[in-house]
């Protein structure tokens, strides 16, 4: 009996080690296999396999969660020396690193969070090192503690902690030391890495010490974290905020362009925008620099960002704004400064949004004297002109357009929002569209990037060369043009004979298809005109998905159709509505074939989450959409009967129309 439990033991590890050596064995796979196996061995293993994987940064969120919440100690040890490893290799890694274990801090366990903070210490140990390698060419120099803990080859995570212990949430990364006037310094530096020293071996001497030398240390960080504040706002008038070429610079001007959504929202509505165009003088004041952006190659230089280009977008509470960077593979030194009276105006709408004004007729006073100095107030435009014709423009009025690589990149920053939510549904999308191409299905979705800096802000990639339906009828209105979607094919790709018209409506057809797919799959809501765009070549492209899997603004759903048909789609599809509904079934079929490649992005980024929309039934239903309990004839019926629904829905309309009467989105 024990040999033959022995036999299928060794059979069962055979398969696997098959399996993990097999060509089909992606990346995908491994983290879902880290998922399901916490063993210490077997993720170690399994994070050999994705040292040299080149799509880690798409598994990135997956791999933090299972590394705090998936594994036999308190952190996946494996996982920890991976994320090591990259850094080491890509500064792109160590930003995003970086920014999703801030969204962690604060919401683990006491242990978990220290070493949290000691990882995010080490990304910056990494950063520094591969910087100084590439600069000196000479061999890489670990932190001596660094060594220390792999000489000894730690196999007990909580020996690490014991080693760090001394940081009981002090993060140096949020106290780091700034240069101080002389007079204000109070320990010199050998003294304090003196200081350091003591302290992290004082636990082995004596426990009293220890929380003596923990308790000293506290009121020194405190002081430090007063001159770090300080020295941050002056710096930036100095221009030298982005100077380092290390991870520092990335993260200052990341945080510098939540900030400023900030505290935009703190000014009154019609400032905004102003008040925008001076906070981004500054920031110019402080560029050229070679800095990471998101959705683009590493090793780009942004050169400035264009205030004509940049604007707020349409939002009652938060302030979230598009801005334009130019951007290039070199950069010169740009003399210009900013006026004194831009910089005292700054100064003075932030400390607006800093100070408590206990009398109102003080605050409206002082606000006054502002608006008389912000004449002109500039207007958020549409811009109906292709982004080539709009970059062909900035370069012939720029002065960085002959350098080497030269080009321009927009992105919105938001904040307010939960864009965790975002990210998981562009990481499902990324999936959906992987299974049609696969499935050799003409089914389109545009997927774009989210970039998380914190739990609820961080930047979304733009996408050029599409306009909202709402725009596009508002301007149509003030032309005084029919406002229908169809008119507006008509108009710009000609009469419905033409090859450009027909060309257009197949590609609203596939991405009608796509994105009424996902939006079943996903229950994305929200969909009203603002939420939805046209592309230049006729599809049809959703955005902010804020709410997923079963959450919904306000108290009560008013979207029951299972996706958005207008009528104004149907009219415009024509004769092409059994298209859609043979497309559509070809489509949830591949879907529900592969349907464990979406669960499994759900499953492992449920447990323990502080995501809304991720809760213990979010699983459940999120694979009963799939109705895998049916039959072919079974199935087909099922969705018919809901693009049925879809297509007669009052509910579609209802939503449409309150989205009018509270927010102006024309339906």
């Amino acid at each position: 009996m024990n040999g033959l439990k022995t036999s299928k033991t060794e059979e069962t590890k055979m398969w696997l080690h098959r399996l993990f050596n097999s060509s089909y064995f992606n990346t995908w796979m491994v983290v879902s296999y880290l998922y399901r196996y916490p063993s210490t061995g077997i993720q170690y293993y399994l994070c050999k396999k994705l040292e040299y994987k080149k799509d880690v940064l798409v598994v990135l969120p997956e791999l933090v969660h299972i590394f705090f919440f998936h594994t036999e100690d308190i952190v996946s040890l494996p996982i920890y020396n991976l994320f090591l490893f990259h850094s080491k290799k890509s500064r792109k890694f160590c930003l995003s690193l970086y920014f999703l274990l801030k969204t962690y801090l604060g919401t683990l366990e006491t242990e978990q969070n220290k070493l949290c903070i000691l990882l995010i210490g080490e990304i910056y140990e990494c950063d520094s090192l591969r910087e100084e390698r590439e600069k000196c060419k000479r061999k890489l120099i670990f932190n001596p503690i660094s060594s220390f803990l792999k000489y000894l080859d730690c196999k007990n995570i909580l020996f690490k902690n014991l080693i760090y212990n001394h940081l009981n949430g002090y993060n140096y990364l949020s106290f780091k030391t700034i240069k101080i006037p002389k007079v204000e310094l109070i320990f010199p530096n050998l003294k304090g890495i003196l200081f350091y020293f003591v302290k992290s071996i004082s636990w082995i001497i004596s426990d009293s010490l220890f929380n003596c030398l923990k308790d000293y240390e506290k009121i020194f960080s405190n002081k430090r974290f007063r001159f770090k504040e300080r020295g941050r706002k002056s710096r930036l008038f100095y221009g030298k905020s982005f100077e380092k070429k290390d991870l520092t610079s990335n993260i200052s001007f990341f945080e510098e362009l939540i900030e400023i959504s900030k505290r935009l929202k703190y000014l009154h509505k019609n400032m905004r925008q102003k008040g925008l165009e001076i906070e981004i003088g500054l920031v110019n004041y402080n560029l050229p620099a070679k800095i990471y952006i998101p959705f683009l190659p590493t090793g780009k230089y942004i050169l400035r960002i264009l205030l004509d280009h940049s604007y707020i977008l349409d939002s009652a509470e938060n302030s979230p704004y598009l801005i334009v960077l130019e951007i290039a593979d070199e950069y010169i030194n740009r003399n210009e400064i900013i006026s004194e009276e831009t910089r005292n105006v700054a100064v003075i709408l932030n400390q607006l949004t800093t100070l408590e004004i206990t009398k109102k007729y003080e605050a409206n006073i002082i606000k006054q004297k502002i608006i008389e100095n912000l004449q002109n107030i500039s207007q958020n435009k549409l811009y109906m002109s292709s982004w080539s014709t709009k970059r062909e423009t900035i370069k012939s009025q720029s002065v960085y357009s002959n350098l080497r690589g030269w080009n321009i990149k927009s992105m919105i920053v938001k904040t307010g929002n939960d864009l965790r939510q975002e990210m998981i549904a562009s990481q499902l999308l990324t999936e959906m569209i992987n299974i049609w191409k696969e499935e050799k299905l003409d089914i389109w979705v545009l997927n774009y990037g989210i970039y998380l800096i914190g739990s609820d802000c961080g930047f979304i990639e733009t996408i050029t060369d599409a306009y909202s339906i709402h725009a596009i009828k508002k301007r149509n209105i003030s032309k005084k043009k029919s406002y229908f979607l169809k008119s507006y094919f008509l108009t710009k790709y000609g009469p419905e004979h033409s090859g450009e018209y027909k060309r257009a409506l197949r590609n609203f057809l596939i991405s009608l298809v796509g994105y009424s797919l996902a939006t079943y799959i996903l229950q994305i809501k929200d969909r009203h005109n603002g939420n939805i765009l046209i592309g230049k070549d006729g599809h049809i492209i959703h955005i902010d998905f804020g709410f997923i899997l079963g959450d919904h603004p306000g108290f009560y759903r008013v979207e029951t159709a299972p996706f958005k048909i207008s009528r104004e789609y149907c009219d415009l599809l024509g004769n092409l509505v059994n298209d859609f509904k043979s497309l559509f079934l070809e489509g949830f079929l591949s879907l529900r074939k592969y349907n464990d490649r979406l669960c499994r992005i759900i499953e492992i980024m449920m447990e323990k989450s502080k995501v809304k929309c991720l809760n213990k039934n979010s699983l459940i239903y999120f694979r009963e959409r799939f109705k895998l309990d049916l039959g072919d004839k079974e199935i087909e019926k099922y969705v018919v009967d809901l693009i049925n629904w879809s297509f007669n829905s009052m509910s579609t309309g209802l939503y449409d129309s309150y989205q009018y009467f509270s927010h102006g989105y024309l339906k």
